[in-house]
């Protein structure tokens, strides 16, 4: 019996028009923080997934922003000034279709209210690319 060694393809690499952005941070005890990443393509956000572990309790907050030169909008949830706290889930927002730009700044806010404990709640931004346009030749 022989055996081989192959790399099979992450879930990352199954589409080149889209990218994930993960973001992760270990949030302190009733604190807030938050992590920026600027994009680098132009497409759209069109999902992002929240990973609530076991033990969250619904006592960190999330919430995802854009901001870009028309401004600043919240991407998760809606509406605005809202956040989302549950415990063991991934908590899916899909078919979000908001427009970004090269330069525009995604942001997670994580609010951690348990007073005793540090939590990590990960959250995934998927961008899809625009693709290029086909150039027209003269005939």
């Amino acid at each position: 019996m022989t055996s081989r060694s192959f790399a099979m393809p992450g879930p990352r690499d199954h589409d080149l028009r889209s990218l994930v952005l993960p973001f992760t941070k270990q949030v302190a005890a009733a604190t807030m923080d938050l992590a920026v990443r600027r994009c680098a393509v132009e497409g759209q956000i069109i999902a992002a997934y929240l990973h609530f572990p076991p033990g969250a309790n619904a006592l960190v907050e999330v919430r995802i922003l854009l901001a870009s030169r028309r401004g600043e909008v919240q991407v998760v949830p809606t509406p605005s000034e809202t956040f989302i706290a549950l415990d063991s889930v991934t908590f899916p927002a899909e078919n979000l279709f908001v427009p970004v730009e090269v330069g525009d700044d995604i942001r997670v806010e994580w609010w951690n209210f348990d007073g005793a404990n540090p939590h990590r709640v990960p959250v995934e931004v998927i961008l899809a690319r625009q693709e290029a346009r086909p150039s027209r030749s003269a005939a």
